[in-house]
């Protein structure tokens, strides 16, 4: 085996089994309409008698609400009976993303697994060593962002240049062990 190829199947692990990207299905979802003016009507807020009563107080985060929110802040001690508008949430929002299962509903491919049950005893092995390599493969951003990590579930400043020695050796212990199997 080749540094290349595993290289390649330590991306690959950490691609299956490592940190899933975040979750932006709005591009993913078809057009209704090729129509740009239909296109442009699901982002307009519609007629003006529409948009004051969205705008005002009175669409979400009427006077009931402010009025709870007065009692809730303790208002009646002081006399005020309702809340400003100011002082509520303009903007109706909704949680348009779906929310993405930690659970793995696929299978696993075979050259995955065995990366997986290596690193699993390169950890057994060396503990250090083997989070340096997960937190490598299988997590995302930048070398710093991964020691922060590291630094924070270890519980002590990692520098970098040791990071990135202990992933070298961790490399070097996954060739060893991967390199006696041959890919069918």
């Amino acid at each position: 085996m080749t540094t290349d190829e595993l290289e390649t199947l330590l991306r690959a692990w950490g691609r299956v089994l490592g940190e899933r990207p975040p979750v932006d299905d709005y591009d993913d979802r078809p057009a209704r309409t090729v129509n740009p003016i239909a296109r442009g009507m699901e982002f307009a807020p519609g007629r003006r008698q529409v948009v004051i009563h969205q705008r005002t107080a009175m669409h979400r985060a009427g006077q009931d609400r402010r009025a709870m929110m007065a009692v809730a802040a303790g208002g009646a001690a002081v006399g005020l009976r309702m809340v400003s508008a100011s002082f509520v949430d303009s903007v109706p929002c909704i949680e348009s993303r779906s929310h993405r299962s930690e659970a793995r509903d696929w299978p696993v491919p075979l050259e995955v697994a065995r990366v997986e049950r290596a690193a699993l005893d390169l950890q057994a092995v060396n503990d250090f060593r083997g989070r340096c390599l997960r937190v490598n493969y299988c997590t995302r951003g930048t070398h710093e962002d991964k020691v922060l990590r590291l630094s924070n579930d270890v519980g002590e400043y990692v520098k970098l240049k040791r990071f990135r020695d202990e992933v070298a050796y961790g490399r070097v212990w996954m060739h060893g062990r991967l390199g006696n199997y041959t890919t069918a």
